[in-house]
């Protein structure tokens, strides 16, 4: 593969123009790939990347390159933390003998999923509480 194609591939699979929503998430992550096509046997979710929102206008390409990285660090902070806390909240169901209803039930809070994405991001405590304060996660 060249250069070219390496470089097509990467770019097709982590970063999207969001122009139908580009207010909304600057990165994502998901178990369902933008690219309906997209066939992995390697991984079954993607990070991606909003180039289209707001974050990514009027930087220099190093501020830029510096906040992509950034979101990618999140977004994959999010797939990594997942999982663990999933598994430990059905244990904690399984400890009491309960039997979720419903799928979200299974699924850890936000809070604690942004807390960890952002610890894997390298933020310390009390940034990572400030900036769920700044998002409304609590008062």
């Amino acid at each position: 593969m060249n250069a070219f194609d390496t470089a097509w591939t990467l770019l097709k699979s982590n970063f999207y123009h969001g122009t139908d929503d580009p207010e909304g998430s600057a990165g994502r992550w998901d178990s369902m790939r933008l690219d309906p096509h997209y066939d992995s046997k390697e991984r079954d979710y993607y990070t991606g990347v909003n180039l289209s929102h707001p974050l990514y206008h009027g930087m220099n390409e190093e501020d830029t390159i510096r906040r992509i990285i950034d979101s990618i660090a999140h977004e994959e902070g999010h797939q990594a933390v997942f999982s663990p806390l999933k598994e430990n909240l059905e244990m904690e169901f399984e400890d009491e003998g309960y039997e979720p209803k419903y799928y979200s039930e299974s699924n850890p809070p936000n809070t604690q999923q942004e807390y960890g994405a952002m610890l894997v991001e390298g933020m310390e405590h009390q940034g990572i509480m400030d900036e769920l304060r700044r998002r409304r996660f609590f008062g």
